[in-house]
């Protein structure tokens, strides 16, 4: 079993995101929803996923926007901060434990069921990142 937590898609955004969105303070850390919109998500989409046609990634930019920004709430910084922390939980473990199900699933020697599980747990104390932004599970 594998899966990923707020913490550690934080940790992303601390080893990874900084280049690319200009992040230089984490404990001050908040993004403008433009900032989502049009650099976080069209980097992903077209060096992670690899999409080169400017008008598909157009198209996906604006369908992933519309999924992950609280639109009742969307020039609220610490909520886009939040929408940044689910996209990159998804891209790092949503979307490839779906295409592992989708394997595991196609595999006709594997006549086992696949589940797949969401775990919550409210947090308390971490290990390696301290930000007052961040929320996950409260394991070391």
């Amino acid at each position: 079993m594998t899966g990923v937590n707020s913490y550690e898609a934080a940790s992303y955004i601390v080893g990874v995101w900084p280049n690319i969105l200009g992040i230089t303070d984490f404990n001050n850390f908040s993004l403008p929803r433009e900032t989502f919109t049009k650099t976080a998500v069209t980097y992903a989409l077209q060096n992670l996923f690899g999409i080169k046609n400017n008008a598909t990634v157009d198209v996906l930019r604006k369908l992933l926007s519309f999924a992950y920004i609280d639109w009742e709430h969307n020039g609220d910084l610490e909520v886009n901060t939040k929408a940044l922390i689910d996209f990159t939980k998804d891209l790092t473990f949503f979307y490839p434990a779906i295409l592992s199900l989708v394997g595991h699933l196609e595999i006709k020697a594997a006549r086992a069921s696949t589940y797949m599980y969401e775990f919550g747990v409210v947090p308390s104390s971490h290990s390696f990142l301290k930000s007052t932004w961040i929320k996950g599970s409260p394991y070391v």
